[in-house]
């Protein structure tokens, strides 16, 4: 009788430890896909433009992501959260209700929780710190990584969409408006999106997967430079310059873990340069290239995000919300950043202008809580999408990102 009863329980963990592997996988394979399904609303509309970041959305990933912190409730129930910090995440929700457009801020809300849920189960989860557990994990950010790869040159080389956005979310590249071009020595082409929403998110995830992968088999010399060369590939098509960047502060990254001679120094001065300083070079580059619209436009988002933490220094705007406020500034009412309404693109800003120094005090207590080994060293190579993108806090795909790089880089 007792044997039996052993064996049923063994069974029962074996089957929910099978479901959360397949679940997990689920949940790092879907990531990339930009299908969702949307709530209309009035108020995602300025001046009958539509604005997609104030729309909320329900991503395909959230629904094995959901599935897995029901099978992980156990585990999320034990861990301790200090009462002040609850007091200081239940006044962030609160904020977020009297947002101009709430669905849309109570909507990134609840994918800001999912991301910490994310990065809570691989880091928390006894399963997952065994070998085969992890193997399982990696093995689905490769397979991640050859999709996106094997559908990027396909859009590349035929210059369409390979299925139509039902099937893995791509965008219809086909349709000329708005839709991102680049200049080869070949001529223009179209720049290839892979299922994700722009080719600097395809760009930069596959660089991100890709250097979890080569920490994983840096014993593997052959592994390790198809990687690279994959990655290298991906970046030229995309002609992302934050995922070149990003690759070239992975490789600061390896040199500094071999020497730990002014490491210190090195990386808070790459902190300085990238988000301090960043603002600032755009204004003196600028004159140089005066006719490149993409840094005249990120100097006028960034003016606005300085408005816009003047005026909500503590709470911030709302989450989302930083596109609802662009009209709201004098300083750039005849300006065309009316109708190039995106978010300010620096993260750091954009984190600060939407949730104020609240948001920032709640990221730093759980950052800190979360006791991440040589965290401002691994922080320092996402430093250059930080600093010239907003995708990373913008997009759910990018706080997964985020979530999954903390939660596996070694």
């Amino acid at each position: 009788m007792r044997n039996s009863l052993w064996w049923e329980h063994s069974s029962r963990n074996k089957l929910i430890e099978t479901f959360k592997l397949v679940l997990i996988f689920l949940v790092l394979f879907t990531i990339p896909l930009n299908l969702f399904y949307t709530v209309s609303l009035d108020q995602a509309y300025i001046q009958g433009l539509r604005i997609d970041y104030l729309i909320p959305k329900l991503y395909v990933f959230a629904i094995p992501l959901f599935a897995l912190l029901l099978l992980e409730f156990h585990t999320l129930r034990t861990l301790r959260t200090p009462g002040y910090l609850c007091l200081l995440i239940l006044l962030l929700f609160s904020r977020q209700l009297a947002s101009t457009v709430a669905p849309a801020a109570l909507s990134h809300l609840l994918y800001v929780g999912l991301s910490i849920a994310t990065f809570l189960i691989i880091r928390e989860d006894p399963l997952f710190a065994r070998i085969k557990a992890k193997n399982f994990i990696y093995g689905a950010l490769l397979a991640a990584l050859i999709f996106q790869t094997i559908l990027a040159l396909y859009q590349f080389i035929e210059q369409k969409s390979l299925l139509s956005y039902q099937f893995f979310g791509e965008s219809q590249i086909q349709r000329l408006v708005n839709i991102t071009h680049g200049q080869f020595f070949f001529g223009e082409r179209i720049l290839p999106y892979g299922s994700t929403p722009h080719p600097n998110i395809l760009a930069g995830l596959v660089t991100i997967f890709s250097i979890l992968l080569i920490m994983k088999t840096r014993r593997q010399p052959l592994l390790v430079g198809l990687l690279g060369l994959n990655n290298l590939l991906i970046i030229y098509l995309t002609q992302s310059l934050s995922a070149l960047l990003t690759l070239g502060l992975f490789g600061v990254y390896i040199l500094l873990r071999r020497s730990q001679k002014y490491s210190q120094i090195i990386v808070w001065g790459l902190f300085y340069l990238f988000l301090m300083l960043s603002p600032y070079l755009l204004t003196k580059i600028e004159p140089i290239w005066p006719h490149q619209e993409s840094i005249s436009r990120r100097i006028m988002l960034t003016q606005a995000s300085f408005e816009l933490i003047r005026q909500q220094l503590l709470l911030g705007v709302g989450l989302t919300n930083f596109t609802a406020h662009l009209e709201t500034i004098d300083s750039l009412q005849s300006n065309e950043i009316v109708r190039f309404v995106q978010p300010v693109h620096h993260t750091v800003l954009l984190m600060w202008s939407e949730g104020g120094l609240l948001l920032l005090l709640i990221l730093g207590i759980l950052l800190s809580q979360a006791k991440i080994y040589h965290l401002n060293h691994k922080i320092m190579i996402l430093l250059a999408i930080m600093s010239l993108d907003h995708y990373l806090f913008s997009q759910a795909v990018g706080l997964q990102l985020v979530a999954i790089y903390l939660a596996l880089m070694e």
